[in-house]
This record gives structure tokens, sequence and C-alpha cells, in this order.
């Protein structure tokens, strides 16, 4: 099985979404197969049967090529699928616990919203990455608008500084300048990859910014 924690954690991020035509498991694979590295299986339509099901062939998917996978809200279905890890809100399950019960070689991702949150994120020093946002208002997370500023989420990367930090919400592919800007490890995509319905539209542009900012930061 691919396993754990890469080393550098890549500077994109790019998870599925219930609102294109193409099913979870195929959304991953196409990812894959562009070269993501790392994807996260966000699914907040599918029963639990259905997660289930999607969520181990996603895993033997990421396993044949090498990426990482993490599952959104549900501990139990990245247990018993064997992902590489989860990503909790902070009303999904109790992070601390998450850890108990996957141990140290899972990955544990969380979401923060304020530097009251990213504060108890350190204090608890759980997580291995964390996301924060939104940056902007985003079709993904439409109920939630923007209340940080850039030096807001400047304070809290470097306040966070020993953890990996990945901005959220209504980013682009000409927004990679910001990892640097903000001190950042790299940037969340989600409903930005597709075009409506049609998924992945948008995904090599990603791609390859990526990698030419990788290229960049590398000379």
């Amino acid at each position: 099985m691919y396993s754990k924690i890469p080393n550098d954690l890549p500077n994109l991020y790019c998870l599925t979404s219930d609102n294109v035509a193409c099913s979870h498991s195929n959304q991953i694979e196409i990812m894959c197969m562009k070269g993501v590295k790392l994807i996260q299986l966000r699914a907040k339509s599918l029963t639990n049967h259905s997660l289930m099901k999607e969520a181990k062939r996603a895993v033997e998917i990421s396993n044949h090529f090498e990426t990482t996978l993490i599952i959104n809200d549900s501990l139990e279905c990245s247990a018993r699928a064997e992902s590489n890890g989860v990503h909790l809100g902070k009303r999904d399950f109790s992070i601390t616990l998450a850890r108990r019960i996957l141990g140290d070689e899972k990955l544990i991702g969380e979401t923060i919203h304020s530097m009251e949150e990213a504060w108890l994120a350190k204090k608890r020093n759980v997580s291995d990455y964390v996301g924060i946002g939104p940056f902007r208002r985003s079709p993904t997370k439409s109920s939630l608008f923007p209340e940080l500023g850039p030096k807001d989420f400047l304070m809290i990367s470097e306040y966070l500084s020993s953890v990996p930090t990945y901005l959220i919400g209504g980013l682009n592919y000409d927004d990679f300048y910001l990892i640097k800007k903000l001190n950042l490890a790299g940037i969340c995509i989600c409903s930005s990859l597709s075009e409506g319905r049609e998924f992945g539209v948008h995904l090599n542009k990603f791609v390859l910014e990526a990698k030419k900012y990788l290229s960049k930061i590398n000379r």
C-alpha cells in the first residue's frame, strides 16, 4: 500500500465535488492521471454506503498512482477504506480522539477560520496540516463569507509556522503567488477545476501552474 505522509506536501491540493457529472472515484482517477499528488474526497451528498464504496475505489486508484488521499469528514470511512488520512471540521469529530484511533502514520487535517481557532489547533498539536479560509466566497461553501484579510492569513500561517497551511476559498490558477506572499504550503482547489457540470476543464492549467511555481522557487 502507498504510504502515509509525503516528505513535502504538494503545493496543489485538489478536492472532489458533488456538483459535476462524474463520480468521486472517477474524479480522483482523472486527477491522478494528470499528476495531482494530494487529493481530498469531499462528498456531502452521498449515503454512507455509497461513500464507503467510492472511498475504497478511490484508495485503490490513489495507491496505484502513489497519490496521497484524504477523506473529508468521515473518520470511520477513512479508517475502513485505509486512506492516507482524514480532514475534519470542528463539528465532525474530536481531532484528538481521531489521532488516538488512526495513530501517527495517518494524516489529519483541519479547517480554521480565525486566530482563535489557530490558537486551539496549536494548543492541541495534533493536525499535520490546516486549511485556512475562506479567502474569497466560493460555490463550494456559499454560506461562508470571507472575514479575514491578507494580513490575517499571514498572521495565522506564521503563528502556525511548524504546521503546513493551505489557503481555501474561491482560488484560481493565477493565485499560486499567494503561497509565498502568505507563507503557505499551498492552495486548495475544488470548484475552479471544472466548468459547470463538466469536471476537470481547468485541471491541466492548475497542474501546469503548480509545476511552474515549484520550478521558480527551486531556482
